[in-house]
């Protein structure tokens, strides 16, 4: 049989099927390559724009929470240690492309300027040591070398390893709290792909513009090798869900490094041939779990002579959706250039070179997609021979023969972009050996740095650099890892080794850099996180160490990085920060079960602490997270209950707090009122369940569908197996046990013959060479496993599939392509709608079967909840309701005089002071519904008297104490409309007092309008035109302080 498109073979085995080369003139390509070696002085040729297409890769969705999985087993000293997977080395592309040794070029200065620095300037230091924030250190876990990576987001860390059992993630929280783990990837995989074979390298990064987490690790065979990658279904690793994906490679992927932007993830790798190889995933569809456009694979820019190892780095963006990449910025790879070693007698011995790229990404077009070179950034010479051009293990250690893997062929992990607004940065680092010989065995390890700068979408030019190799020439510097906080600060992260005395073996340190600080060098001084005590003997090292930047107050820097204590590696994790920037996030959670006399659970119960709150779950737990050290009072309330106690004091100090559990009782209780609504599309009915209780919940329900038929489900669907009129009946029972009935009459139609119903087969297919037969066949909300199955028969028929319109040759959402007449296409996850199906004769057929079937699942409710704020007669609400399978589709407020919005967040300004019962109603994008009621209080403007924590105009308060890292009580100021030139200050006393303000609700330590953090006592809030609302002010103890006075003032 011959193929449809003579250029591939109809066979899953044949790569060339997975990766289908685009029809891009690849004639440039081929001019270029014969081509001489450029001047010197010029830029590198344009790389052809060649691309490579793979197959579209349907989502697996992880629903398991990770502390229900087995952690993986444990390393101890004395059990065997294990290899991981080696960095590939591959014969060069011209073995003889070093320039001559005796060749001399011009030294590299930046050392002795970082030395001047060092010798006649005091270092900055922290306004806090780093250790006294959070420090977690992980233990070897038995493989050479550990790969260790780490990323923040608003609530977690995630620290990915290579593991002896596999590569594993662990989950912590922000003070260092272990959640889950450590989890193999490989056991989340689906069981029988090849993603279930684990092999190494797990890269981790959270895409600060989605507020998801992307993990990969390299999985598979040889002959079964793929990108295995990890999406979560929200910024919750633990128990949020994943979506799973693995993309198939043409060979076993070596040391990828990935980066985020904004349409893409991209990964780079080490595959060996005549071209470095870069990967794009379909961003956009696996933040949703659709099913993901076929990678795309890039192999055009040409491989630098001399190195037998190579790879590009992708930069990854740091920041927030404010300061997002402009929307016309491709996203950037870049790799070093040490001419030396790669043009031979022509290279340019006065400077070496970063080569940069920029990736084009057209996923409705491949064709257009393409890499093109941008101007390289010409920077101080480097040397990257280590003993020579492709030893790996080449930095000595003290008191052994067995080196360390400065890894000197690539830009090391990560290499980060930032919008600082009036320009845009990225930072990277990479090794040289200070020592500029280029013949020999003399190594001298440093770390060169730089950054580069673009404005107003022109070239990236050269901004700053550095080699940073403090000590003397037997001090090595290695394994670097850099970021950006958002004041344009710089931090570095690395390994330390020195052989002469006092010995110093592998240690992990930092440093770093403020923004107005002299250009190239960098001004912290060395800060060690966790110092070695023995060599390293595998010959193996780091390889990759990562440094984040915590997007609570984008200004905390997290690393991590391994050191070498007695018995194995280690790793640590170490946040630190700028004294300009913000505090290290520090925030715990108070966890308990409300239930009954009798212990069983209550589902529903808002627990408020006034401005966080939750519900419990099915069980009747409940966790409120995020709260920093401070005191609460935590409430719990549910329509037909009474609480004991009515509510609970509880401290936060530097730990989680559990047990705080409350005790319901019924009230009177008030039976529901049941009430559905309904839709039909020929036999299948979708019903959506719309009863209320007005003191409490339904706590179930009972569907009977007319034809013997019954459901429990919040919202059903049913197929029906023949036409007509059916009654259909709702039993619905509350918390209290109080029911209430209802029925409807639903009538549905027999489908046209072209359409296809859940489960039902037709067959008898047939038609002749390059005819086809369509159906349609409608999915309601709620179902999941969606799959179309063709099979029987004799001939050739091929199978498409598409949402919304009609498939063709080119255009859809599945085909096989498979021989013969067994071809299937299940659809995860599938959405609601029209699906068309098409069976097209590739050549004559009959007698073929097809059926498409669903499974319909119920849909949850969504749950209501709200905050608000008040100024006068004016109340300001925020919606905070959540649905865990879906979205909140609409609101209905009553604001309990009246008044009512449909606004996802209202203001509403009553006709009286008064406290009046608020109460919202959200409806989820499957139908359901919940309410939630909260009290609301208003006061009359004008006179102000000032009692206890209120505030008014002027109002002078003394005497203020706290002990180290706690807090005063919560003070309020309400700010009328109009006042301007507020100033809320704090003066005198002892010890060292913070400030913090914030508009709305009461400040944390990373949620504040205005927080000076000033040594000593003597700080100010000001604000020319304050915002008007309740102004919440506290006082937090960086150290001990007493007798403090707090003032306020504003012009009203």
């Amino acid at each position: 049989m011959a193929p449809e498109n003579p250029t591939i073979q109809k066979t899953h085995e044949d790569f060339t099927m997975k990766f289908q080369n685009c029809r891009i003139p690849i004639v440039l390509l081929s001019l270029l390559l014969a081509l001489p070696a450029p001047a010197a002085d010029t830029f590198e040729a344009t790389a052809a724009n060649g691309v490579q297409i793979g197959e579209p890769v349907s989502a697996v969705s992880i629903d398991v929470d990770l502390r229900d999985l087995p952690t993986a087993a444990s390393w101890r000293p004395g059990m065997a240690i294990k290899e991981a997977h080696k960095r590939q080395f591959f014969p060069p592309q011209h073995v003889n492309s070093a320039a001559p040794s005796w060749l001399q070029t011009a030294p590299d200065g930046l050392p002795e300027l970082q030395k001047m620095w060092d010798d006649n300037a005091s270092p900055l230091t922290l306004r806090s040591p780093s250790q006294t924030r959070v420090s977690i250190n992980n233990a070897s876990t038995g493989v050479s070398p550990g790969d260790p990576v780490v990323d923040v987001s608003a609530n977690y860390i995630v620290y990915g390893v290579n593991g002896s059992s596999g590569t594993t993630f662990t989950i912590y929280d922000k003070s260092g709290t272990k959640l889950a783990g450590p989890t193999t990837f490989k056991s989340l995989a689906p069981s029988g792909d090849g993603c279930a074979t684990s092999v190494s390298d797990p890269i981790v990064l959270f895409d600060r513009l989605a507020n998801r987490w992307f993990l990969l690790e390299m999985g598979g065979t040889s002959s079964t090798a793929k990108m295995c990658i990890y999406i979560s279904k929200t910024e919750n690793p633990v128990s949020g869900g994943w979506w799973f994906y693995g993309f198939s490679t043409p060979t076993q992927n070596d040391y990828p490094h990935c980066g985020v932007w904004n349409n893409a993830y991209v990964c780079t790798d080490n595959e060996g041939g005549s071209n470095v190889t870069a990967y794009a995933y379909d961003r956009a569809n696996m933040l949703i779990g659709a099913t993901a456009r076929a990678q795309q694979r890039f192999a055009s820019v040409p491989a630098l002579a001399g190195y037998g190892f190579q790879a590009l780095t992708p930069v990854t963006f740091m920041g927030d959706s404010a300061h997002a990449p402009p929307t016309s910025t491709k996203q950037v790879l870049a790799r070093h250039n040490d001419d030396e070693a790669h043009a031979g007698g022509s290279a340019d011995t006065t400077r070496d070179f970063i080569n940069l790229y920029s990736i084009n990404i057209d996923w409705n077009t491949p064709a257009n997609s393409g890499i093109s070179t941008l101007p390289r950034i010409a920077i101080t010479e480097f040397n990257s021979w280590f003993r020579d051009y492709s030893t790996f293990a080449t930095v000595p250690q003290p008191g052994s023969t067995s080196r360390l893997d400065p890894i000197r062929e690539v830009i090391l992990n990560s290499l980060v972009y930032r919008n600082l607004g009036s320009y845009e940065s990225i930072v990277g680092q990479f090794a040289t050996n200070v020592n500029a010989a280029r013949s020999g065995t003399t190594v001298n390890a440093g770390i060169r740095w730089f950054e580069l700068r673009r404005t107003g979408g022109g070239n990236w030019t050269l901004q700053q650099e550095g080699t940073y190799a403090p000590g003397d020439s037997s001090t090595h510097h290695l394994v670097g890892t850099i970021a950006t906080d958002n004041k344009g600060n710089i931090g570095l992260g690395y390994n330390t080794t020195k052989t002469s005395t006092p010995t110093v073996y592998a240690t992990l340190g930092y440093t770093g850099r403020m923004a107005g600080d002299p250009a190239g060098v960098m001004t912290l001084g060395e800060n060690t996180v966790a110092a070695g005590s023995a060599a390293e003997t595998s010959g193996r090292w780091g390889d990759y160490y990562q440094m984040a930047v915590d997007p609570t107050d984008d200004c905390t820097f997290w690393m991590v990085g391994m050191y070498r204590p007695a018995s194995s590696w280690n790793t640590r994790i170490q946040d630190f920060k700028f004294s300009d920037c913000g505090a290290a996030p520090t925030t715990y959670s108070v966890s308990g079960t409300v239930s009954t006399a009798t212990g069983v659970g209550i589902a529903g119960v808002t627990v408020s602490t006034g401005s966080v709150s939750t519900t419990t779950n099915s069980s009747g737990a409940y966790t409120l997270g995020s709260l920093a050290n401070g005191g609460y009072s935590l409430t719990p309330s549910l329509g037909g209950y009474a609480f004991s106690p009515s509510s609970r004091s509880v401290t936060v100090s530097g730990a989680n707090v559990s047990g705080q559990n409350f005790t319901g009782t019924p009230t009177a209780n008030n039976a529901p009122v049941a009430n559905f609504t309904f839709t039909t599309s020929n036999l299948v009915a979708s019903f959506t369940d719309t009863s209320t209780d007005a003191d409490g919940t339904i706590a179930s329900r009972s569907w009977n569908f007319g034809d013997s038929t019954t459901s429990t489900a919040t919202n059903p669907g049913h197929t029906y197996a023949a036409a007509g009129t059916y009654s259909v009946s709702l039993t619905v029972t509350d918390n209290g046990g109080a029911s209430n009935s209802i029925s409807k009459s639903v009538t549905v139609t027999a489908p046209p013959s072209n359409v296809l119903q859940n489960g039902v087969t037709v067959s008898g297919l047939a038609a002749s060479t390059g005819n086809d037969v369509n159906y349609t066949m409608s999915v309601p909300a709620g179902a999941s496993a969606l799959n179309f199955v063709m099979s029987g028969g004799t001939g050739d028929a091929d199978l498409y599939v598409r949402f919304g319109s009609a498939p063709t040759d080119t255009t859809y959402d599945c085909r096989p392509y498979a021989s013969g007449n067994s071809e299937s296409c299940p659809i995860n996850p599938a959405q609601v709608g029209t699906y068309y199906v098409r069976v097209k004769a590739y050549s004559t057929f009959s007698g073929v079967s097809l059926t498409g079937s669903y499974s319909t699942t119920s849909n949850s409710p969504p749950t209501a909840n709200f905050s608000f704020t008040s100024s006068a007669l004016t109340a300001n609400f925020t919606d905070t309701s959540t649905d865990s399978d879906g979205t909140i589709a609409s609101r209905s407020w009553n604001f309990g005089d009246g008044g009512s919005s449909t606004s996802a967040n209202p203001s509403h300004a009553y006709a009286a002071a008064g406290t009046y019962s608020v109460t919202l109603t959200v409806t989820d994008n499957g139908g359901a519904t919940n309410s939630t009621t909260k009290s609301v209080t208003v006061t009359a403007p004008g006179g102000c008297t000032p009692s206890g924590t209120v505030l008014c105009n002027g109002t002078v308060i003394s005497g203020l104490s706290a002990t180290k890292n706690n807090w005063t009580a919560t003070y309020t100021l309400v700010v009328p409309a109009g006042a301007t030139n507020l100033n809320i200050s704090i003066a005198g006393g002892s010890g060292d007092a913070d400030l913090y303000v914030r508009l709305g609700s009461a400040p944390t330590t990373t949620s504040y309008t205005c927080r000076p953090y000033k040594s000593g006592n003597n700080e100010t809030c000001s604000f020319a035109a304050p915002t008007a609302g309740t102004y919440y002010v506290k006082i937090r103890a960086y150290a001990a302080f007493s007798g403090v006075t707090l003032s306020n003032s504003f012009t009203p």
